[in-house]
């Protein structure tokens, strides 16, 4: 081809074809956001905690050697909300290949105990007019110091997920995840009721006859950090099949089993199990 203009026009229009030819596919795969809930149990909190956590507390310099100590160690929940990025990370493998997940997460922690006193005595004796059975009514006083410590806890998580292109799917994988707990107090809380309580059945007693106002107290605390893994389980459903928009849209039900390390520098590490359900929205590309 002598006419150097055409041969230029040419190559200036095969040029676009062949540089989209040769890009690579984009490494983003997903984006996906969601809310949940983090259950299970609390490590327990010890009375010679107390000091630590709280060290300049007047309420817990008390003579309370007659109230009872218990700790919390039960079941609790708190909200989760995460947001994490799909990534190809072994695009070769082809449609077997795991997805790598990273992102962000927000949640919170706390540990409880207290102590309590519960003291009744004689106040008065009560006699039907009707039968004349006689029910003897009581004074009775509960004095509640309840201690509870929290903080807010953001970090971030990283799981390699399998699963397999359909509209209904199951997917698992495994994951870690770490960060800091942040905005750490602890609560202390004093309440005292005073109540007239009636030992008959058919009397509409208890009847709260006086109230205190509960004293309060705040005490910051350094921030801490956490570490863990977890087991990402669950169910995909995307909302379209053949639709451009719809198709890309997914709605996950997933529970992820953790197994988590807590560092409180006032008390040192803690160790719990919980689980995770969470609602996810998930868009893919």
């Amino acid at each position: 081809m002598r006419n150097p203009t055409t041969l230029l026009a040419l190559l200036a229009l095969a040029a676009p074809g062949r540089a989209q030819e040769a890009a690579p596919p984009s490494r983003v795969s997903s984006l996906q956001w969601g809310l949940g809930t983090l259950a299970g149990g609390t490590p327990a909190l010890f009375q010679e905690d107390l000091a630590s956590l709280a060290p300049r507390s007047i309420l817990l310099q008390q003579d309370l050697s007659d109230h009872t100590f218990h700790a919390d160690h039960y079941g609790y929940a708190d909200g989760l909300f995460e947001m994490s990025l799909g990534l190809r990370v072994f695009p070769g493998i082809g449609a077997r290949a795991p997805e790598l997940r990273v992102g962000v997460l927000y949640s919170r922690t706390g540990l409880e105990a207290a102590f309590a006193r519960h003291t009744a005595v004689p106040y008065d004796t009560l006699t039907s007019a009707q039968t004349g059975q006689q029910f003897i009514v009581d004074s009775v006083s509960t004095s509640t110091y309840d201690i509870r410590y929290s903080a807010e806890r953001f970090g971030v998580h990283a799981a390699l997920v399998w699963s397999r292109p359909a509209r209904w799917s199951l997917y698992a994988g495994i994951g870690v995840m770490g960060g800091a707990t942040l905005n750490a107090r602890t609560e202390v809380r004093h309440e005292v009721v005073n109540e007239v309580e009636h030992l008959g059945h058919d009397d509409p007693y208890p009847t709260r006859d006086r109230y205190v106002e509960p004293q309060r107290e705040l005490h910051r605390n350094r921030s801490g950090w956490w570490t863990g893994g977890y087991v990402p389980l669950g169910v995909d459903f995307r909302l379209g099949r053949s639709h451009v928009f719809w198709s890309r849209i997914h709605l996950c039900y997933e529970v992820r089993p953790m197994l988590m390390v807590q560092g409180i520098p006032e008390i040192g590490s803690v160790t719990t199990f919980h689980v995770a359900p969470i609602l996810l929205l998930r868009t893919t590309f």
